[in-house]
């Protein structure tokens, strides 16, 4: 028996559970709700996937939760009146924070932007957009550590140009102290 789950219950929605032969492959997915965004897969509380559909050959009885994340919004401020020239993504402010901070980036032209945090040693924590679409322009992202410990932590922008084949990939590192 495969069970699974959303953490928190009302974040998304789970498919694919139920009852399976041995060595059968389960192929699980998860859909967020409105508002919210999927972070990984666990089984037994083991991280296991950071795909939204997860496949595995089944060997015995598991527990699996899809785990979501809220959401945060983004508010596009005008820092300058003019179309930033490049990608670039600025220093968190302030750094150190507790506990929250603004993380700033510009695009150039309309992109696909991820933005994630992860620990020092490269695990992912949150995931604060998820391939959302963001037209050119600067903007501030409010980033809220009050669920997470006090440590060193990277946050990490890729934007992927939806005009051509220009791919950007940037991080930095910013402190929590609480």
């Amino acid at each position: 028996m495969i069970t699974c789950a959303a953490e928190p219950i009302d974040a998304g929605i789970t498919s694919g559970c139920g009852f399976f032969n041995y060595n059968q492959e389960a192929v699980l997915v998860a859909i967020p709700n409105e508002g919210w965004v999927f972070d990984y897969w666990t089984m037994n509380d083991d991280t296991v996937s950071f795909n939204p559909q997860y496949s595995f050959s089944v060997q015995e009885n598991n527990n699996l939760a899809a785990h979501f994340t809220a959401l945060t919004s983004i508010d596009k401020t005008e820092l300058t009146n003019e179309v930033p020239n490049e990608f670039y993504l600025g220093n968190s402010f302030p750094n150190p924070f507790n506990p929250r901070t603004t993380i700033t980036f510009g695009l150039p032209e309309k992109s696909e932007v991820t933005l994630i945090v992860s620990d020092i040693t490269g695990v992912r924590i949150k995931t604060l957009l998820n391939k959302q679409r963001l037209n050119s322009g600067t903007y501030n992202f409010n980033f809220d550590g009050t669920n997470i410990a006090s440590g060193i932590y990277l946050y990490t922008i890729i934007a992927n140009s939806e005009k051509n084949d220009k791919y950007f990939v940037k991080s930095r590192k910013m402190i929590l102290l609480k």
